[in-house]
Formats: structure tokens, sequence, C-alpha cells
């Protein structure tokens, strides 16, 4: 107290405690006002909390707010945390700038793989090329629409980002309330396919395959008609241009599933009863000339009989006779007749008839 108020108080005391006392009430309900907001900011920084993953981190605030009850002390928790959370900042963003690179540079190899299934697609019809007259002559066309690199690549990254909040619903989860590999496995293998890919970048526009048809084994059509009219094409010209794209087809996953050989023949198309109407020569031989150049080898099992077609096609042929075995309760698949042509198979069809008259004999 000053000098004055030492003066004061000697004659007038009772007024300087009546003042000195309501100073001090004053002062502390301004206390106790300052320690109910400090419990209010702790209960909400605490409700805060909660929200914080990292355990190590949570805990070391919890516990720094509850131990720390002065103002200063406060403060310079107050502190640590703020330093420990621009840290934590700070990584996270290196973590995410990270992620997203990795994003971009798979998107980039997305793209890549969608621009060289495009160009590989409009290979096929050069591969698929007939003979007439004498000349090799185009009859499928393929019309894939063109994208644009940046647009296409902004498609790929909102479709990925769309993934990823799509896999935080409760549909991904197992029964214990945990991400399940599984789920998440199938469900992304389904929505990353290419086929899945190629839709978002072309924006969900129609591949279109055309085709022309053989009208004979030294014409063909100059209009190229859509899938749709071909297959409006008698049977037999229905059959000729599906076995040739199908072909066509087989050929190009073969090559990309990294199948090759140095065979001239290095792949077998097994068919089960499949020419049907499919008889007349401009109808098979665009088949048979793209399987060979393909390098099929064609095996077909079929009710024909000594059709031209079967002697032409299938330099190789068995026919086959079910019959009942002795006890009655099996049958028994006979070889019949067996024919080769002589100038691919020189001196086979001796040998092979000597072979089935040695087992008849045993």
């Amino acid at each position: 107290m000053p000098p004055s108020a030492y003066t004061s108080f000697s004659y007038e005391w009772l007024k300087v405690i009546v003042q000195l006392k309501r100073q001090l009430i004053q002062l502390q309900r301004e206390e106790t006002e300052r320690q109910k907001q400090i419990k209010r900011e702790k209960d909400r920084f605490l409700r805060f909390s909660e929200t914080i993953i990292d355990p190590r981190m949570k805990k070391e605030v919890v516990q720094g707010v509850e131990r720390n009850t002065t103002y200063e002390a406060l403060m310079k928790h107050r502190q640590q945390v703020q330093k420990r959370l621009e840290q934590a900042t700070y990584t996270a963003e290196q973590t995410m700038q990270g992620h997203d690179q990795d994003l971009q540079q798979i998107i980039q190899y997305v793209i890549r793989a969608l621009d060289l299934i495009r160009a590989d697609l409009l290979e096929i019809p050069k591969r698929t090329k007939v003979p007439i007259a004498n000349v090799e002559k185009t009859i499928f066309q393929f019309r894939i629409p063109e994208w644009q690199r940046e647009e296409a690549i902004e498609k790929i990254y909102n479709y990925f980002l769309a993934l990823e909040d799509q896999l935080k619903k409760s549909q991904f989860l197992d029964e214990s309330g945990q991400e399940s590999p599984t789920i998440v496995r199938k469900y992304l293998e389904k929505k990353l396919q290419m086929t899945a890919l190629l839709r978002i970048v072309l924006d969900n526009q129609v591949m279109q395959v055309k085709c022309r048809k053989v009208q004979s084994i030294d014409q063909v059509s100059s209009t190229y008609y859509s899938w749709e009219q071909s297959n409006k094409w008698s049977g037999g010209e229905q059959w000729s241009k599906n076995m040739a794209l199908y072909l066509g087809l087989l050929r190009y996953i073969a090559e990309k599933s990294g199948k090759r050989a140095s065979l001239k023949r290095d792949r077998v198309l097994l068919l089960d009863n499949p020419f049907g109407k499919a008889s007349s020569e401009h109808v098979l031989q665009p088949v048979f000339y793209i399987a060979e150049k393909l390098g099929f080898q064609i095996i077909a099992l079929t009710a024909h009989g000594e059709n031209k077609f079967v002697t032409d096609y299938f330099p190789v042929r068995y026919s086959c006779r079910s019959r009942s075995a002795m006890d009655h309760t099996h049958e028994v698949m006979e070889l019949k007749t067996l024919y080769f042509e002589d100038h691919q198979w020189p001196h086979v069809e001796q040998q092979m008839k000597e072979e089935i008259k040695e087992n008849k004999s045993n």
C-alpha cells in the first residue's frame, strides 16, 4: 500500500476495509469466471481430442490438459501441441503428395495401356484380310472414338476418386466392422477392368464394328455393313463373319497374354458341330484362310459325311461310331475309317491301318 493509504487508514480505516473487501469480492468473481471458462475450454478441447486418430498423440494431448491447471502451464502445453500438429500436418501433406504422385503415375500407365489397346484393336482388321481374286482385302472396319489425353487423365482421376469414396461405405466391412480385403479386391477387379476404363475415357461413346459381305470367291461388297445389318444375312454368311472376327480376337488375346510360339500353327480351335448352313465355298474359304494365317489348327466334331468342303479343308478325317460293349453297360467309340492327304502324310495311312489290324487281332 502507498504511504498515503496508511495515512487514510489511520483516519478512515473502516472505509478502506470496505473498499478492499469490495475489490477482493470482484477479484474472486473474476477468478471464478476464469476458472469456469478454463473448464469449458478444457471440455471443448477434450471433445475435440476424440477426433485425433493417432493414439499416442491423443494420449499426450489429453494428459497434458488434465495435468496442467495454471494458465502458464496450459499455454506451454498448447505450444507443444501446436508444434506437434504442425509436424503431423507437414508429414501428412508430404504423404498425400507422394500418394497423389503415385496415383498420377498409375493414371499415366492406364492411359498408355488404353492407347495401346485402341491401336491394337485397329490392327485386327488388317490381320483378318481375305483373298478376293488373289488380292487380300479388308472385310472388317473398327471405329473407335479418339480421346484427348488431358481429358482422359481427368476422367480417370475423377473415376479413381469416386472409387475411393465408394470404398468408405459399410458394404466393404466384414462382420467385425473392419475393411474386408476380399470384398474390396473383388470390387476393384471389376471396376478396374479395361472395358470399364474404356467406357470412362470414351464417355460411353459406342465402338462400332462394320463388315463387308463376301459375295463369292472373286467378289466382295464395296459397302461396309453395320453389325446389326450383318446379323440379317444368311446363316452361312453370319457364321463366316462371326468366325473370322472370333479368330482375330482370339489371336489378339493370345498375343497380349504373352503366349507366343515359333511354330507356324501354335494354337488349336476345337469346334463342336460348327458349320450348320455354312457349306458354300465363299463362306468357308475366308475362315480357313484367316485361321491358317493366324496359326490356328481347327479340329471340328461334325455330323457331316463326305461333303466336299470337309474333304477340301480337313486333310485328316476320322469317322467314329459307338457300339455297345460286351457287358452291355458301356459304349465303345470305334474308329471305322481314316483318311489322309498323301502329299501331307506320306506312308502314314498304311502304318495306321496295320496298327488297327494288329489291335483287332489282339
